[in-house]
C-alpha cells in the first residue's frame, strides 16, 4: 500500500533558499521508494530522498545541475533508519544511521533553491 501527505514546510519558504536541514526517522518494507520529495513547480528546482535499492539517495537540484548523494552502504528493510540531510547553497550533507556522512555538491553557478511551498512525504506500507 502507497500512501502520501502534502504539507507545508514549518517555515516561510524564503528560508529555505539557501540553506535546510532535517532529520527523519523511517521504517522501509521495500527496497526503492520516495521518502520525501519538494519542489518548485515553475522551475527545475526540487530536493528529495529517494530509497534506490536499499541506498538511501539525497538529490537536489538549485535549477541548472542536480547533485546526488548516495548512502555508502545499503540499509536492512523492516527495521527502523534515522537519516540528517542538510543543505546549504549548492552543497549537501546525508547521514544515515552510523555510517560516515557523505557530501556533495551541485555543479552549477546558481546556489538557491526557488521557493518551495510544498513538501511531499511518501510512505510505502
Amino acid at each position: 500500500m502507497f500512501s502520501y501527505a502534502v504539507i507545508q514546510w514549518p517555515q516561510s519558504s524564503q528560508s529555505y533558499l539557501s540553506f535546510m536541514e532535517f532529520e527523519v526517522t523511517f521504517w522501509p518494507s521495500a527496497p526503492s521508494g520516495v521518502l520525501l520529495y519538494s519542489d518548485d513547480a515553475g522551475s527545475k528546482d526540487f530536493l528529495a530522498i529517494n530509497l534506490v535499492d536499499k541506498y538511501v539517495e539525497f538529490r537536489f537540484d538549485c535549477g541548472s545541475g542536480e547533485a546526488v548523494i548516495r548512502s555508502e552502504e545499503q540499509i536492512s528493510l523492516d527495521s527502523w533508519h534515522e537519516l540528517r540531510v542538510s543543505r546549504t547553497a549548492k552543497s549537501g550533507i546525508l547521514h544515515v544511521d552510523n555510517q560516515r556522512p557523505i557530501g556533495g555538491i551541485a555543479e552549477v553557478l546558481l546556489k538557491h533553491i526557488m521557493e518551495v511551498e510544498k513538501c511531499f512525504l511518501l510512505f510505502v506500507v
